[in-house]
């Protein structure tokens, strides 16, 4: 197993994925929202307000420069927020179809660097 890397995540198939590569993964516990396999709720908030973290990678629906990161699922934004409070550094990973989409949740609004 790698030792150096633990990997924290609300999401099966990121969990399943990073069990397959031998690194310690984490999945909260909650109930399952079942089109995106992502575990939600209050017990998910409370494990990730007992961590911190040197890097967090958070997806987003949207991205557009007045407005910053969106997301649809309110389900979604606490996780989001509380994660953001517990951060050494942080990466937000998209594909190019998020470019300019503006979702109805704001949860960034920052300077940002596309690459």
């Amino acid at each position: 197993m790698k030792q150096d890397i633990t990997v924290v995540t609300d999401s099966i198939p990121v969990a399943y994925e990073t069990a397959l590569m031998d690194i310690q993964t984490i999945l909260c516990e909650g109930p399952v929202k079942n089109e995106s396999l992502r575990i939600n709720g209050h017990r998910v908030t409370e494990i990730i307000d007992t961590m911190d973290f040197d890097f967090v990678f958070l997806s987003t629906d949207g991205m557009d420069i007045p407005n910053g990161f969106t997301i649809y699922s309110y389900d979604e934004i606490e996780i989001k927020k509380r994660v953001m409070t517990r951060f050494k550094k942080s990466v937000v990973v998209m594909d190019c179809s998020k470019l300019y989409k503006r979702a109805r949740i704001h949860f960034v609004i920052c300077r940002m660097w596309i690459f």
